[in-house]
């Protein structure tokens, strides 16, 4: 299956991530290292964005992809598309070159290996460094070399994102939704962002401070506040173009008795579960009291 989507890039043997310098600076030309991980799953902040990329399949051509830092908006490029050993690979403004696309595809570890198509060369780690700040060049290669430093070249991709399908999948088999959901992206990606992230976001919203008012300001008015404020700080913050931010309304009937609901949702980050959240007081659950009936994403 082609890669698309959201992705930390980590090396195989080095716990260390493919980060772009300067807490993501946009300037064309910043230094592309390694970086320790950040921390994500459980993350209240949004600081590991340097760390995620964007991977877009290129439009025919097998294996090919472009790849986007989320937060700066540059692209991962080999400067000057060179083949020479130690050559820098920078964040630059897209400019559809071969020296800012990849060939990514695994090799016979299982791991990914990340070939520059203008030169052939391969995005290595420098001397398989530890070391925050230990930079990443090109260098030349093969697929499926075995030598002792050949995890310079070999990558794992963790995932922070999913397709509507996934996404829909996921909503259909939850106990207390009971329609099939609607995504305004018909074949578009989600990055899913931690619930600490969407309780900071909360408490940035103002909806902390508005009092319930029937009819003028009630629950539907929260949900829809709220995503509207997910949307205005995903543009704040986040510079590549092609991918959204999952948050979801959902409209629900009480379970029992009479009465009805609105309320936003999610999915974890281990995308296996969905998170109903209510945005009159920022916190998650894992069930409702509601089946919804009528939701979008």
């Amino acid at each position: 299956m082609a890669l698309r989507g959201a992705y930390f890039i980590h090396n195989e043997r080095v716990p260390i991530a493919v980060d772009l310098n300067n807490a993501g600076a946009t300037a064309n030309g910043t230094t592309v290292v390694a970086w320790e991980q950040k921390w994500w799953d459980n993350a209240n902040d949004f600081n590991a964005s340097n760390q995620l990329w964007l991977i877009k399949p290129v439009p025919n051509a097998a294996d090919t992809y472009t790849v986007q830092n989320i937060k700066g908006g540059t692209f991962l490029d080999l400067q000057g598309g060179s083949s020479a050993d130690q050559t820098p690979i920078v964040g630059w403004e897209g400019n559809n070159g071969d020296n800012q696309k990849w060939i990514i595809k695994k090799d016979i570890s299982g791991a990914y290996r990340f070939q520059n198509v203008a030169s052939k060369t391969f995005m290595d780690l420098y001397g398989g460094g530890s070391a925050n700040g230990t930079r990443i060049y090109g260098w030349s290669g093969s697929w499926d070399s075995t030598s002792d430093d050949s995890f310079h070249k070999r990558w794992f991709l963790k995932r922070a994102s999913q397709t509507s399908a996934e996404v829909s999948l996921l909503v259909r088999n939850n106990p207390d939704i009971t329609v099939d959901f609607k995504s305004y992206l018909l074949d578009g990606d989600y990055i899913i962002l931690p619930e600490g992230v969407w309780q900071t976001i909360w408490n940035g919203s103002g909806l902390r401070n508005r009092p319930w008012r029937s009819e003028i300001f009630d629950c539907d008015d929260f949900a829809v506040v709220y995503k509207a404020a997910v949307a205005t700080w995903g543009a704040d913050n986040i510079r590549a173009d092609g991918i959204a931010i999952l948050c979801g309304i959902m409209l629900g009937r009480a379970k029992v008795g009479v009465g009805a609901h609105a309320y936003n949702f999610n999915i974890n980050t281990r995308f296996d579960a969905v998170r109903f959240f209510e945005p009159q007081t920022n916190a998650f659950q894992d069930r409702t009291n509601y089946n919804a009936y009528l939701g979008f994403f």
